[in-house]
Parts: C-alpha cells; sequence; structure tokens
C-alpha cells in the first residue's frame, strides 16, 4: 500500500496509508461487532446484512453508545 501524506492543521506532516479491497471492508467502534460483520460477509452476505449485524452487536457490547433510537449512517452503493 501507498502512504498518502498531507499536513494537518498545525503544519505537522501527517502519513496515511490507504486502504483498499476488491472483497469487502468492515470497520466499526468495536472488534467484536467488525468481527461479526466480517464473518457475514465472508459467510456469504451482503453490505447491508453485515451493517444490521454490527449495529445489533454494538447495542449488546456497547449499549450506552447505540441503541434502537440512536443515529445511523450509511453510504450504499448497489451496482446494477
Amino acid at each position: 500500500m501507498n502512504p498518502s501524506s498531507y499536513s494537518n492543521s498545525n503544519g505537522q506532516d501527517i502519513e496515511r496509508h490507504l486502504a483498499r479491497s476488491d472483497k469487502g471492508m468492515v470497520a466499526s467502534a468495536s472488534p467484536l461487532a467488525t468481527l461479526a460483520g466480517l464473518r457475514i460477509l465472508r459467510n456469504g452476505g451482503n453490505a447491508v446484512a453485515a451493517a444490521v449485524v454490527i449495529a445489533t452487536t454494538l447495542n449488546v457490547v456497547e449499549p450506552y453508545m447505540s441503541g434502537v433510537g440512536g443515529v445511523g449512517v450509511a453510504l450504499l452503493y448497489i451496482a446494477k
């Protein structure tokens, strides 16, 4: 992976590595929720199913941070 560099608001140079995948990616606030979503993808599920499982798992492992009445944001592209 090739790193990308930029300067932050303090003028410090920051280097970040880009993450890419042709098979899907999963990220969340909890390693357990991330693993649950990854298992869905590995077993043939789609991104929507993985997102639902991640949200459900976060309700269990971080109930004070998320819930049924919480805010959820998704960026979804369905290729035709």
